[in-house]
C-alpha cells in the first residue's frame, strides 16, 4: 500500500471530543484510528493502529482514505439496509390479526394454525412465500405463540382409544 497522509479537516481537540462524547463502540475506534494518525504527525502506519485496536490494516487504511475523501462524514457509520420484509407493516398487522382467530370462525377446515397453513394463507392472500422459519421467527417477535396441533383418537371409537389386553 502507499504511503497515506492524513488531511486534518478538524482540530485534534475536536477530535478527541467526538470520541468522548461517542455512545458507539464501533464509531469511537474509527475516531480513535484518526486521533492516533495525528499523532504521527498525519503520516499514520496502518498496521501499528490496526493492532492496536484488534483490527485488520485494510480496514484502518480504508478510514484513512474515507476521512481524506470526505473528513468527518466519510468515518460515519451508515445505517445498514438489509433486505426489504415481504409484508409491508399493514400486512403483518391484518395477518397476525386473522391467526389470533380461530381458523374454523374462518371458515377453514382445521382447527389450529400451523406454520404450513400460515404459509399457505399468506401465499393466498398476499401473493408472496415465505419460509416456515421467517414465519416462526416473525410470531416469536410478536410475542404469539405457536401451538402444535396434537392429534387425538375419536372419543367414540373403543378400537383406538381402549389401551391394549392380552396381547
Amino acid at each position: 500500500m502507499l504511503p497515506l497522509k492524513i488531511t486534518p479537516h478538524l482540530k485534534k481537540e475536536e477530535l478527541e471530543e467526538l470520541f468522548r462524547e461517542n455512545k458507539s463502540a464501533k464509531q469511537a475506534m474509527r475516531y480513535l484510528a484518526i486521533l492516533q494518525a495525528y499523532r504521527t504527525n498525519y503520516y499514520p502506519n496502518c498496521q501499528k493502529i490496526a493492532d492496536l485496536l484488534v483490527v485488520s490494516r485494510q480496514t484502518v487504511y480504508n478510514w484513512m482514505k474515507a476521512w481524506n475523501r470526505e473528513g468527518l462524514k466519510g468515518i460515519q457509520i451508515k445505517k445498514q439496509l438489509g433486505r426489504p420484509k415481504k409484508l409491508t407493516q399493514a400486512e403483518r398487522k391484518y395477518l397476525f390479526e386473522i391467526i389470533l382467530r380461530s381458523p374454523r370462525e374462518l371458515g377453514f377446515k382445521f382447527s389450529t394454525w400451523t406454520l404450513k397453513a400460515i404459509s399457505e394463507y399468506i401465499s393466498q392472500e398476499f401473493g408472496t412465500d415465505i419460509s416456515l422459519s421467517a414465519i416462526s421467527r416473525m410470531l416469536a417477535r410478536n410475542d404469539i405463540v405457536q401451538v402444535k396441533p396434537r392429534p387425538m383418537p375419536a372419543k367414540g371409537d373403543q378400537k383406538k382409544s381402549a389401551p391394549l389386553s392380552g396381547v
